[in-house]
Formats: C-alpha cells, sequence, structure tokens
C-alpha cells in the first residue's frame, strides 16, 4: 500500500475510513481545507498497549504463556513501530510542505511473516511456540470478549500479505524506520522492565 492506493473497503470499518478520507481530500481540493491525512500500519512497541502484537505477543510471553497469531502465520504483515510514528507526526506537523498531502508514516520495509515475528520476539523471552488463531476460533472468541470481536472484521489483512509502503516519508524526510529486530527486541525489553 502506498499513499496512492485506491481505497477499495471491504469491510464496515474500511468504508468508513474511506469515506472520511474522500470527504478531506475533496475539501482539501477544493481550499476549504488545510489538513494532512496521515497513516500507519498495525503499532507494535513499548507500551503499545493495544496494539495486536502486544496483545497477542509480548503480553502473552511476558506472562510465560503461548502467544498467537491471527489465520495466516505464513503471510508478510507491516507494523509500524509506535515511536517512530510519533516522531513522524511531529516532524509532518512543522513541515509547511507536508499540509495538503497524504503521508504513511515510517514503517521498516520487508516485514516479516507471523511466525517470523514471533519468533523474533520468543527469543527474547527463550520462550519458543505459538499457536494460529483460526477464523472459526476468534468467531468464537468474539462472542466473549469485544476487542476480538472487533478484530474479526479486520481478519482479511491476515490473511495475504499487508505491506505498507512508507517510502515517500523517508525520502522527504530522510528518517530511517527502526527495524523490525531492534523495535521487538527494545518492547520485549520494556515488558522486562516494567511489565504491562
Amino acid at each position: 500500500m502506498t499513499e496512492e492506493t485506491p481505497f477499495r473497503p471491504s469491510s464496515k470499518k474500511g468504508e468508513i475510513r474511506a469515506a472520511i478520507a474522500t470527504t478531506l481530500l475533496n475539501e482539501i481540493a477544493a481550499g476549504k481545507l488545510t489538513a494532512m491525512i496521515v497513516r500507519a500500519a498495525d503499532f507494535y512497541g513499548p507500551h503499545a498497549r493495544t496494539g495486536i502484537p502486544n496483545l497477542l505477543i509480548f503480553d502473552k510471553l511476558a506472562k510465560r504463556a503461548k502467544p498467537m497469531w491471527m489465520v495466516n502465520d505464513s503471510v508478510k504483515h507491516s507494523f509500524t513501530y509506535t515511536p517512530d510514528a510519533g516522531r513522524s507526526l511531529v516532524l509532518l506537523a512543522d513541515r509547511e510542505s507536508a499540509w495538503n498531502q497524504t503521508w504513511h508514516v515510517p514503517t521498516a520495509h520487508d516485514p516479516p511473516t507471523g511466525k517470523e515475528f514471533i519468533e523474533l520476539a520468543a527469543r527474547e523471552f527463550a520462550r519458543p511456540g505459538y499457536r494460529v488463531l483460526s477464523r472459526p476460533m476468534l468467531k468464537v472468541a468474539g462472542w466473549f470478549d469485544s476487542d476480538i470481536g472487533e478484530l474479526y472484521e479486520m481478519l482479511y489483512q491476515y490473511e495475504s500479505d499487508y505491506v505498507f509502503d512508507s517510502t515517500k516519508f523517508v525520502k522527504a524526510v530522510g528518517f530511517q524506520p527502526t527495524s523490525y529486530s531492534d523495535g521487538i527486541r527494545i518492547a520485549a525489553e520494556a515488558y522486562r522492565v516494567a511489565p504491562q
């Protein structure tokens, strides 16, 4: 996905996001609004309490439980490291030339598969092994846990490669995103120092 990827929503949440973005872009084009759209992939990182990897992987490993992945662990999935996202918002807001555009915050290229992400995290906790949650399992779990219920609609993002491209930001600002190996190591360390 790049900033130019057309909107093709396949979920209720996606339809709402597309409608909001289209309205903003139309107002910007009409000269009625000065704004920018800034997107991130799913979040992970130290203290990213609601990030999917934090909930399903880091929290579990820190509690000596088996980490989990959703639907398909063999496809690539981009994640944005939260400190990079925060820093990039400040950098964009301070740049006059950044306004009235769409941006993807810096997100490491060549994302790992679910299996690779979990293996990197598990190494930090010396706890191998994980389970993959199937669609039917998540459907049933959603009846009892509203957070999982909300995720169910977005499972299509875990069934095939989900690759987020932030080349535009990297070239414009010169900011290199944190690598997955470094980001996972730092996130794991935050759990060891101060469990969530």
